[in-house]
Order: C-alpha cells, then sequence, then structure tokens
C-alpha cells in the first residue's frame, strides 16, 4: 500500500518488537529510533541530571543539541558560570552546544542541523518546526528526553494523518501565516488534535521556506502533534544558501498514498487574513477589521528572513506611522546578521522600528488594540491589550496606517521577497562535541529522584485529601519565583500543595512518602511535569483519584508514580489524611483491565481500586518510571551499546 511522508519516516526508524524495548501486548506500539535530539537551556536543568543517573558516559543518538536559548524568559542556567557547566556537559557527552544569543532551539536546529527523512524529538509541548525541511519532529518530556540521549527509544501509538493537499499559488501580500489561518479556520472547532498535518499537492512549490516555516510552527496552534512538508527544489535551495548542499534528498509521499483524514485548499483563493489571538475560530479577512486602531506591531521570533525583507520594502516607502510601536525580534542570530549584511536592519530602523532580543518587551499601554506575526502569547507585551494574528503583510500594513487594514489598500507595489542566495554564519555560534567521552564537569548533578520497582503491594499514610479539578499550579505553584528552582528539585518539592496545606512537605518528608488522594480530573490545567517530580521527590509512590487530566496522568507514569482511581465516589470520600493503607497484589494488579483493593488498616475497611494502564504503561510503573524502564535496556559501561544508531540517510526517495 503507497505510503505518506510521515509512514515511509515512521517506518524508517520503527525498531521491531522483539528488539527488547517493547513488553508484551505492546505489538500496538510504535519504539522509534530518533536521529537527533534538541532541548533548551530550561530544559537542560531536568535533562542532565535524568540523563547523568542513568550512568552513561556519552549519548547514543547521532545528533544530540542543547541550546542556550535567547528568548526564553525563566532559566535555570541563568548565570555564565552555570552555563560554562552547561557547555563543558556537552562537550563531554557528545552534545552540540549553541552559544547564547543564537537562537531558539527549534530554529538553531533547524538551520544548522535538520535534514530531510530524519526524525527529531524535541524537549517541551510544541512540535518543533523542522517540518519544513521533510524532517519528522515530535515534541516530549524531559524524561524521555533524557532517555533517548541515553539509547532508548521514544513510544508513539495511534499516529494518524491529515493530508492537506495545495493547489494553485498565493495571491499578492498572501503569506504562510494566511495559509495557517485558512487551515485554522476551516478545521475550528477540533484542529488537528493529536494529528501529523502532511502538505502534498502542486501548490507545495509555490510556497516559500519562509512560508513552511511559519506552517510547522502553526502545528500548535491547530493541535497537531507536527507538521511536514516534502523535500523539494526549494529545500534544495534553502540548504544551498545554508551550505548544506550535501544534507538535501527529495523525499516525498508515494504515489496514491491514503490518509486518515484529507483537506483541499487552494491557495489563489486566499486573502490576507486576521484573527483575535484568543479567538482562533474568528478568522476574518483583513479587509473585515479595518478602522482597528492599533498602537502595537511585534514581529516575533518565528519570522524569516523573507518576511523582514517584505516589512523593509513597504517601510522604505512609508515611516512607521506616528504613535505606533513597531518592535522586531529576530528569531536567530543568523537571521538579524543575514537582514544586517543585506541592508534590511538599517531600512527597519530608519522607518522607526526597534530591535529586540524579546526579553523585555516594553508593556503595551491602555487598551488600543495590538497586531503580531510570528509570536507565541507569552512573548507579547503585558497590557490591557487585545492582540490580533496576522501576517507580514498586515503587519505592514498596521504599522504605516496606524489600524488593522489590507496590505493590498497600500500604495506600494508587491514584489515577493525572497530568501538570500547565501545566509550570515559563525560556526563559532554552534560548538561541536568532543569525539571521546570525558568525565562529567564538576557542579553537574547526577541526582534524581526515583520509585523502586512494584515488587509486591505498597503500605503507606493518606498524606493528603484535595477535592475536584486539582490544578497542577495547585500541586506545586508556578512562577517567576519557582522556575529558577526546577535545577533543585528538594528545594522545589518545599512548595508542594503549599496553598492548600503548608505542612504537606515536611509530613511527607517525616513519613517517608505515602499517599496523595483527590476528587475527579486531578492535574488539570497546564501540563507541568515538575509537579510530578516534586511528589516524587517526595516520597509519594502512588496517587488515588476518582479521574485525571490525561496530560498529567502521562507525567505521573514517566515520574514513576502510580496513578491509581477509586470505582467509587464514597470510597473517595473515605479516605482520611492520616489513614494507613496497603495496596497488596500490585505486581499483578497493574495488568491490562486488572482490578485492585486498598486496604484501609486505620478504618479496618477496604476500597475498590482500578487503572486504565496500557501494556507499555503498566511496565513502566511497575519498573518505576521512565528512567528505570529505559535503564533495562541500556547497556553497562563495559557492554556494546543496546541497539545500532540510526543511520544519517532518510528512507528511500524518488529519484532526483
Amino acid at each position: 500500500m503507497p505510503a505518506s511522508l510521515t509512514r515511509r519516516i515512521l517506518e524508517a526508524h520503527r525498531l521491531e518488537p522483539g528488539s527488547g524495548w517493547l513488553p508484551l501486548g505492546a505489538e500496538s506500539e510504535l519504539a522509534l529510533s530518533p536521529d537527533h535530539v534538541v532541548f533548551g537551556e530550561a530544559s537542560s536543568a531536568t535533562v542532565v541530571p535524568a540523563f547523568e543517573s542513568l550512568a552513561v558516559e556519552r549519548v547514543a543518538v547521532p545528533v544530540a543539541m542543547v541550546c542556550a536559548d535567547r528568548h526564553a524568559s525563566a532559566m535555570a542556567f541563568k548565570q555564565t558560570v552555570d552555563l560554562q557547566v552547561l557547555q563543558s556537559w556537552a562537550g563531554a557527552r557528545g552534545v552540540w552546544f549553541s552559544r547564547p544569543g543564537t537562537g531558539s532551539p527549534d530554529l538553531v536546529h533547524r538551520e544548522r542541523l535538520a535534514a530531510p527523512g530524519r526524525l527529531m524529538i524535541v524537549a517541551g509541548r510544541t512540535p518543533p518546526g523542522c517540518g519544513a525541511l521533510a524532517m519528522l519532529g515530535l515534541a516530549c518530556g524531559e524524561l524521555e528526553v533524557a532517555a533517548a540521549l541515553a539509547g532508548a527509544p521514544v513510544y508513539r501509538s495511534g499516529v494518524a494523518v491529515l493530508g492537506v493537499r495545495l493547489f494553485g499559488s498565493p495571491g499578492p501580500w498572501v503569506g504562510g501565516q494566511d495559509v495557517a489561518l485558512e487551515l485554522q479556520h476551516r478545521l475550528a472547532p477540533e484542529g488537528a488534535q493529536g494529528m501529523v498535518v502532511e502538505f502534498s499537492g502542486p501548490g507545495v512549490a509555490s510556497l516559500a521556506m519562509a512560508d513552511r516555516g511559519v506552517l510547522a510552527a502553526h502545528g500548535g496552534v491547530l493541535g497537531a502533534t507536527a507538521c511536514l512538508f516534502p523535500s523539494d527544489e526549494v529545500t534544495r535551495a534553502w540548504l544551498a544558501a545554508q551550505g548544506r548542499d550535501n544534507d538535501w534528498k527529495r523525499l516525498e509521499a508515494e504515489d496514491g498514498a491514503e490518509t486518515e483524514r484529507s483537506l483541499d485548499l487552494d491557495l489563489t483563493l486566499l486573502e490576507p487574513s486576521v484573527a483575535p489571538l484568543e479567538d482562533p475560530a474568528g478568522v476574518r479577512p483583513a479587509h473585515h477589521w479595518t478602522g482597528v486602531a492599533v498602537g502595537q506591531v511585534v514581529i516575533g521570533p518565528r519570522a524569516g528572513y523573507a518576511d523582514l525583507a517584505l516589512l523593509a520594502r513597504v517601510l522604505s516607502a512609508r515611516p512607521v506611522r506616528e504613535g505606533v510601536r513597531l518592535t522586531i525580534v529576530p528569531g536567530s542570530r543568523e537571521i538579524e546578521e543575514t537582514a544586517t549584511r543585506d541592508g534590511i536592519v538599517d531600512t527597519l530602523v530608519r522607518a522607526g522600528a526597534r530591535l529586540s532580543d524579546g526579553t523585555a518587551l516594553p508593556a503595551a499601554d491602555g487598551t488600543i488594540a495590538g497586531l503580531c506575526f510570528g509570536a507565541r502569547p507569552g512573548q507579547l507585551p503585558a497590557g490591557r491589550v487585545r492582540w490580533y494574528l496576522g501576517g507580514a503583510g498586515c503587519c505592514a500594513a498596521a504599522a504605516v496606517t496606524g489600524r488593522l487594514a489590507d496590505p493590498r489598500e497600500l500604495e506600494v507595489g508587491f514584489e515577493r521577497a525572497l530568501e538570500p542566495g547565501r545566509y550570515s554564519g559563525d560556526p563559532d555560534w554552534l560548538i561541536e562535541p568532543g569525539a571521546a567521552p570525558v568525565a562529567a564537569p564538576a557542579g553537574v548533578r547526577s541526582r534524581f529522584p526515583h520509585n523502586e520497582p512494584v515488587e509486591s503491594g505498597l503500605r503507606g499514610t493518606v498524606l493528603i485529601r484535595v477535592g475536584d479539578d486539582v490544578q497542577t499550579d495547585q500541586i506545586l505553584p508556578w512562577g517567576a519565583r519557582m522556575a529558577p528552582l526546577i535545577g533543585d528539585l528538594p528545594a522545589l518539592a518545599n512548595h508542594a500543595f503549599v496553598t492548600t496545606d503548608a505542612e504537606f512537605a515536611a509530613r511527607a518528608r517525616a513519613r517517608r512518602g505515602g499517599f496523595v488522594v483527590a476528587g475527579r480530573g486531578f492535574g488539570a490545567g497546564t501540563p507541568r511535569l515538575h509537579a510530578a517530580l516534586a511528589l516524587l521527590e517526595l516520597g509519594v509512590r502512588a496517587t488515588l483519584v476518582l479521574s485525571y487530566a490525561p496530560a498529567f496522568r502521562v507525567q505521573l507514569v514517566q515520574a514513576g508514580i502510580l496513578p491509581l482511581c477509586f470505582a467509587s465516589e464514597a470510597d473517595a470520600r473515605g479516605a482520611a489524611p492520616g489513614d494507613e493503607l496497603e495496596i497488596p497484589g500490585l505486581l499483578e494488579g497493574l495488568e491490562v483491565g486488572r482490578a485492585l483493593t486498598a486496604r484501609n488498616l486505620t478504618q479496618g475497611i477496604q476500597y475498590a481500586l482500578r487503572h486504565d494502564l496500557g501494556p507499555l504503561e503498566a511496565a513502566i510503573a511497575r519498573a518505576g518510571g521512565r528512567l528505570a524502564w529505559s535503564a533495562r535496556g541500556l547497556p553497562g559501561p563495559d557492554e556494546a551499546p543496546a541497539r545500532p544508531a540510526p543511520p544519517l540517510s532518510p528512507p528511500p526517495a524518488a529519484a532526483s
């Protein structure tokens, strides 16, 4: 059967069920061997000690990169001395190190390392933009990233593909952001939840790399697992401009490939569009919003060189309107220096734009609207502003008119901006690791909390009982004061449930762990691995609730905490703080579909428990978490690697 590009890449990186990485009954899971592993400075505070706890001397993937992200807002490795430790660790363990100021992990990887046909995982919740280069990128948790660095696979199940067939070519002032907004409008309200969005069709060739990059980065807004383009002549020209001609291969779906869902899109019918940032379904043509006053325009780090060139062309004819603040945040040093070399930055600054590194954007005053392109909500200035999202053309029109406007109304002739023939670049921005492993530098933590494997049953105290819809921010309060502690789990754990019960952490430590009891929707809100890790640090072995927020349930399993459920509401109300509980027969009870019993030794009663763990999750839970499960399949220091490193070449492709 003809395969989609997504299927081709997945199959090329799939480990066979007999490889030892899948337990019995989990044959439907995909165990994938990634080529590239990427994580940022903030994630490194968890990834590095988690990796070190596995006692592996050198990363087992062909390419790994850690990036000192110029746009991250809260870092554990803030100080120069800590960045030096991180850089030394990277060199010792075989990891590329991106210097501070080079750019975000996603962009630096795309510019310097990404190549068609490869499989990449990145730490975080947002799918990476390497799909613009026919490279499948998956967002993963920090524990998955640490395990993959050591040589373990990543797991996925039920990967579905939404095939988007493009026809025609975009008209004047229509770019990648407008295509993304049209998809957002067409797919509302459910979006492309959990799917890989794969682009194909004759219209793909009309989209420049900057447009593909915007579309790939928009996957998170659509709820997609990833976005993926074929590798064609546009890909080839862009890689040549990067000086990486040898990384190019033609790669596309096989003729007649079918996908789980499909959508046809005629690019010639699209118009410049704008949408309220808080209302994904509110996409309208730009002229619909005419008259809405704009006080701020932000061109964020996802904008490419061609987008800045288009903006400069408009501003060379008309300066920024008085009263409008235009802020540009170049996504990477490469884009900024190439735009500087070609006179684009000078044109923008002379016209009234301000360049920023994204760390100190001015507050938005008043209630006047703002327009952004290429920026995430968390990167925008604070203030009482209703933000809108539009493409580079709409942002240019807003900057020079002071209102939301259709760029086709501008008295500026349209000329589609082109990519440069060669990007500026300094090899010293990205430091290649040493050829041989050496000892980790002083200052790198190797301690990481863990739970012992499940061998029989559990016994402990109910440490706390909370109600329904307990959010991760209630389990572990988050914010500017907490973020710097992510590299110090004992200190972080001191704040667990602090707004509910100030004595919780001290009690958990005094009793050497125990159980947390809760109602429905436990772990709602923003999924936050550190909320699970804080409980793990305090010795919590299991949570007993009525139901879980799905994402947090997965994080509990990854951390090594059993996510168990009460069979009845009365049982959940009956378990009181201080009660001594015993859960016997866990080794067999964690089989798929098995029921469990908890004995309340204090009250002399028992509760019926259940779980919804699949075969792989049950194996991870029995082992004591993701790291412990991975360690079982990794080689010892004197053994050969547990599996060969995947080849750098992509799956077989059609002839050039």
